[in-house]
């Protein structure tokens, strides 16, 4: 990633980034992060079908990186603002945020997909706990 291209995402130009990303997947396939700045952009401009399209191909090219799962599993989120079928959708992003945390349990993103995941179901004192029913160790200290 170079600066004009986080500079674009940053002040909110999702066109001029999605541009920029699809330049470097035309030279490097293969780079991960370039597709996953793509998809990404990709979803902020609305367009989730091509946006999951580049998420599975980054998981593809990276299945042991927490942060693909986690990114598509944001994406998810957005589709369900919208879908029809929006528990599906939900479903879906808890689905990506928990293969994340498979990944890297410490990772602090995951856990707010879930948090943000609870609170769109409507049920959020479930959104202060952890996976597996505990809170989360910043609860626990008083940091959170």
């Amino acid at each position: 990633m170079n600066f004009s291209s986080l500079a674009s995402q940053c002040l909110g130009d999702a066109a001029a980034a999605a541009a920029f990303y699809r330049r470097a997947v035309d030279l490097e396939a293969e780079r991960a992060d370039a597709r996953r700045g793509l998809a990404e952009s990709l979803a902020l401009l609305g367009r989730l079908p091509e946006a999951f399209a580049e998420f599975a191909r980054v998981i593809e090219l990276e299945p042991e990186n927490p942060v693909g799962h986690c990114a598509r599993g944001f994406a998810r989120l957005q589709q369900a603002l919208g879908a029809a079928d929006r528990e599906r959708a939900l479903r879906q992003a808890e689905s990506d945020f928990r293969a994340a945390l498979a990944l890297d349990a410490r990772a602090v993103d995951p856990y707010a997909g879930l948090a943000l995941v609870e609170l769109s179901r409507g049920r959020a004192p479930a959104a202060l706990f952890r996976s597996d029913g505990r809170s989360h160790p910043r609860q626990r200290r008083g940091q959170g």
